[in-house]
């Protein structure tokens, strides 16, 4: 600022500002502009040049805080509205400005999971298809994996087809942060964000037999990134009903209580399910079921046979049975045998007449 000593009038020098902020955001997002700029400036905010005043100002949250040599101030909002894009000045003495684009949120729509607008969850049996589509014509689409470019594939299992991105034959690895960048004319014009996640898949044993006071371990195997919420039920008495059979007096673990203790197998916890000493009582089906953040679920059962601690002992105990009357049979036998013998040995020694 200078002053004019002939009429003693001052006159602002023009600045810059130096802002950070978003240039894009998606209607309904929130987005936050600062404007960094020298200590004399004086801050009042402006979209198009025109200053945000009145009932204006109210759509917006307007901070500002004064340092040694600079004054910093930001303008934000919880809830974007197209009517919200524009270029945005701190000041009117500040020559430069930020400019904001609010993307229309029809303008880019994305194949989430049904009921989802953030996740896409990959199914092993089948491809992962993750599509972007948009209102806007004459544009050019990229696709970004954890921040990597992927518009150009280096894996064969990776397919782009204009809005489309393909994976065929999925793996864990191919879990991430996918996004669509949309470009027009050289300038970003819009973004969406895809979490993929695995869908939960779970294996198990169809039968395991234990003996009574011996260790029960049942092992959830389970398939899914990143890994699931388990949890295991156990159904005590069958009931069948025509076809059908259901299970009776379900109980459902979500944690170790009791005698049933829960343990994790590698990085998936509660895989394993495990008594110390198993009773008759525990025989039934067991069910272990697998649900991911975007609740897709898959379960797997096994029944569980307790045999009697001393069922060992039956086969041993038949054999000596066996034996014992295989004896006895041949024991009667030759004393049978011996018999006749000796009435035929007493036959031949008797004296003629």
């Amino acid at each position: 600022m200078s002053v004019d000593k002939a009429c003693g009038t001052a006159h602002r020098g023009s600045s810059q500002g130096l802002y950070s902020g978003k240039e894009v955001v998606v209607e309904g997002d929130a987005f936050n502009i600062t404007c960094q700029t020298d200590v004399f400036a004086f801050i009042k905010w402006q979209k198009d040049s025109r200053p945000i005043v009145g009932g204006l100002l109210q759509q917006y949250n307007v901070t500002e805080h004064r340092g040694d040599n600079t004054i910093t101030s930001s303008i934000s909002t919880s809830h974007a509205q197209t009517s919200h894009s524009g270029s945005y000045r701190c000041g009117t003495f500040v020559e430069n400005s930020h400019n904001l684009y609010v993307l229309s949120a029809n303008s880019i729509s994305v194949n989430y999971d049904a009921g989802s607008t953030v996740y896409k969850s990959i199914d092993f049996k089948m491809p992962l298809e993750i599509q972007c589509n948009t209102t806007e014509t004459g544009i050019r689409m990229e696709w970004e994996k954890d921040g990597v470019n992927i518009t150009v594939p280096k894996d064969e299992r990776i397919t782009i087809e204009d809005n489309k991105l393909v994976i065929k034959e999925p793996k864990n690895e191919d879990v991430g942060n996918y996004s669509c960048r949309i470009f027009k004319h050289s300038a970003q014009t819009g973004e969406r964000t895809i979490i993929v996640i695995a869908k939960p898949h779970v294996v198990m044993l169809k039968d395991v037999t234990v003996v009574e006071g011996e260790k029960l371990t049942l092992e959830c195997v389970v398939r899914g990134t990143p890994p699931p919420n388990i949890s295991w039920t156990f159904g005590k008495y069958p009931f069948i009903h025509f076809t059908v059979t259901a299970w009776l007096c379900n109980e459902t673990y979500y944690s170790g209580q009791g005698r049933v203790i829960l343990k994790p197998q590698g990085n998936v916890p509660n895989a394993l399910f495990v008594i110390e000493e198993a009773t008759m009582e525990d025989r039934g089906l067991y069910s272990c079921s697998a649900t991911n953040a975007n609740n897709f679920t898959d379960s797997a059962t096994v029944y569980v046979r307790v045999k009697d601690k001393l069922a060992a002992l039956w086969p041993f105990l038949g054999i000596c049975a066996e034996v014992f009357v295989l004896c006895a049979i041949i024991l009667i036998y030759e004393k049978k045998r011996n018999k006749t013998e000796l009435e035929e040995s007493d036959t031949d020694n008797s004296p003629e007449t």
